[in-house]
């Protein structure tokens, strides 16, 4: 089975979806972490699906680290995408 892995920026989040649930939109959907019950929540870091069904639920989330200056903002972006990659890369992994 085949997945899309989405992150939402501005909301550090991610939705691991199948392509079966999204290639037949066709681009058009709306991705709303902060919203309960929308239609795509059980998606919302999904990080079981992409280990197969005897994986079991979704692991933690390791704790992030941090720094109490204020960056340049295009820093902070590129901070942000380094830790979403590294988050995706140890979620697959399965590791606790």
């Amino acid at each position: 089975m085949d997945f899309f892995a989405i992150y939402v920026v501005l909301e550090d989040a991610w939705y691991i979806m199948p392509a079966a649930v999204l290639v037949p939109l066709k681009g058009h959907f709306m991705l709303a972490p902060s919203r309960k019950g929308q239609k795509y929540e059980r998606y919302l870091e999904a990080w079981s699906l992409l280990r197969g069904p005897a994986a079991g639920r979704p692991q933690d989330e390791e704790p992030e680290t941090g720094s109490s200056s204020v960056p340049d903002p295009n820093d902070v972006v590129r901070a942000r995408l380094q830790r979403s990659m590294e988050s995706f890369f140890y979620r697959l992994s399965g590791k606790r």
